[in-house]
């Protein structure tokens, strides 16, 4: 009976702290044909003016906590959650076509990737001239790292997590080396072609999903800009992290991101994985399994580098 009552103290000390740490709300902005529904975290109780990070997602359906079908790591929603204990706002947001922010009709070969980048700087925009805060930061992750470099204004603060620093065919590449079997050689090629412009036709129905006709017209959209040369024309504060358990991006792409942008600040978090948390078991199968165990928790490294690095 003691134990029991004890969960129920800390259920209900929980739920206060849910209810009277912060605020939450959702938010729809206009951007070119579509409205960017995301959710607004704001401290509670906040005296004067606040920090706000917009959170950027990665590639593919990536919605505004970091799930995707067959996915669900609520990575940004910890994230937000643990950043607004810190005195920071946060939003995050569904990319154009996933989630809420679905567009009527929607066309996928008419996407392209500024278009991620202008619907980044809609959603800047409207918070820009908002005096409940002092200050806006980009952190895009994985993809969302190239779309927050584009969309930073200067002077503005910026930080990359898991953000590749090659091109994205060279990182398709090398996330699929030793997994296509006799099909790697015509992948590779096909990729080339497209990042030379040209769309190409696909006769495998293993990678149909990848080089589908739909899709081609944004790959090579994406595939022309190489972070290392983005990072450089950024005028701001940029903070860069990685983790050194992420089987996406490895611990090198910011390396070389670092290596490209003088004065910008590296932090490598020991066994933190691509969404966001330190694990103790380093197998890839317990690895992979953690991005559909959304109770695990999110990096405290994570936490505290970000809220150092915005409260600056």
């Amino acid at each position: 009976m003691k134990n029991l009552f004890v969960f129920a103290l800390c259920l209900l000390l929980g739920q206060h702290g849910m209810a009277h740490g912060f605020d939450e709300s959702e938010m729809n902005i206009p951007s070119n044909g579509v409205e960017i529904s995301g959710t607004l975290t704001m401290p509670a109780h906040a005296h004067g003016a606040v920090p706000l990070v917009i959170l950027i997602a990665g590639s593919g359906p990536t919605d505004r906590d970091c799930n995707q079908q067959g996915m669900k790591s609520d990575a940004f929603k910890k994230l937000a959650h643990a950043l607004v204990i810190n005195g920071i706002a946060v939003f995050r947001y569904d990319k154009r076509g996933v989630g809420k922010s679905t567009i009527k009709n929607f066309d996928e070969s008419m996407l392209r990737f500024d278009d991620m980048v202008a619907d980044a700087s809609a959603v800047r925009a409207s918070f820009a001239q908002d005096k409940r805060f002092s200050g806006i930061t980009f952190a895009g992750h994985s993809e969302g790292s190239l779309v927050g470099m584009k969309a930073t204004p200067q002077g503005s603060k910026y930080i990359s997590i898991a953000g590749p620093a090659d091109d994205a065919s060279t990182i398709l590449k090398t996330q699929l080396k030793g997994r296509l079997g006799s099909l790697e050689d015509q992948t590779f090629k096909q990729l080339d072609s497209l990042a030379a412009g040209q769309m190409v036709t696909c006769n495998m129905p293993a990678l149909m999903a990848l080089f589908r006709p739909s899709v081609q017209p944004y790959l090579i959209s994406w595939f022309k800009y190489k972070p290392t040369t983005e990072i450089k024309k950024l005028d701001a504060p940029v903070l860069i992290i990685n983790g050194t358990a992420d089987l996406q991006v490895a611990v090198a792409e910011a390396e070389k991101l670092h290596q490209a942008k003088q004065g910008s600040t590296l932090l490598l978090i020991d066994k933190m994985n691509h969404v966001l948390t330190e694990l103790s078991d380093l197998d890839p199968k317990t690895n992979s399994e953690s991005y559909g165990k959304p109770e695990l928790p999110v990096s405290k490294k994570l936490v505290d580098a970000i809220a150092l690095f915005v409260l600056k």
